[in-house]
């Protein structure tokens, strides 16, 4: 069959926007899957030594966070103390949850695992608030947390502020240190300004955390 040269272009410029039309979607979809796949990208963080890597583990289908403990070969007797102190920490608060305090689902003498947070968007006014609740709260289940500071809080993933990290927290009783926490920068400071008894420190501490930053 014979076309005319008008009837000619009009065919080949429609099959022109067809193939284009059609290239078009592909790429459309192709970079659909490709965004797709980067929402669903991650896991469970697992930190150690200051690296972070992902693993596909989870918790009842919830990511979760994984601190290992660090070690050196051998271990220090301060390295060991640190896990001490948290694992019995973490043990008591398992049982005495509290919704501002960082959810845990497993500790051993190699890590410990929580849920995860974000670290990254605190307000630092709000964050003293919400907190001072949760010291009376620790220090009525007998744990002085000592280490206050913006970098030991988070928020999850309702925007909920939560505490986490208790390796230079201490527990104690009526009679002082059950478990002595170890001597860092907020205790040796409380100890400087001459205070002594756990919920003495702990309180300097507080109050001094936001002056810091």
């Amino acid at each position: 069959m014979k076309y005319s040269k008008k009837l000619k272009s009009k065919l080949t410029n429609k099959s022109k926007r067809k193939s284009k039309s059609k290239r078009k979607s592909k790429s459309k979809r192709k970079s659909k899957r490709k965004y797709n796949k980067s929402i669903i990208k991650g896991g469970s963080k697992i930190y150690d030594d200051g690296n972070i890597t992902e693993t596909n583990e989870t918790y009842n289908g919830a990511y979760f966070f994984r601190k290992m403990f660090y070690y050196s070969d051998p271990p220090t007797k301060k390295q060991k103390h640190l896990v001490h102190v948290e694992k019995s920490i973490v043990n008591i608060l398992m049982k005495n949850p509290h919704p501002n305090i960082v959810n845990f689902f497993n500790i051993t003498n190699s890590f410990v695992d929580m849920e995860e947070l974000n670290t990254k968007d605190v307000n630092i006014d709000e964050a003293i608030e919400v907190m001072r609740g949760v010291k009376d709260f620790l220090q009525s289940l007998g744990i002085a947390y000592i280490d206050w500071k913006i970098d030991n809080i988070g928020k999850d993933k309702h925007g909920i502020y939560k505490l986490f990290d208790f390796d230079v927290s201490g527990i104690f009783d009526e009679n002082g240190w059950l478990v002595k926490p170890v001597e860092f920068f907020n205790y040796n400071n409380a100890i400087k300004k001459g205070y002594t008894t756990p919920i003495e420190i702990d309180n300097f501490s507080f109050l001094n955390f936001d002056k810091k930053e």
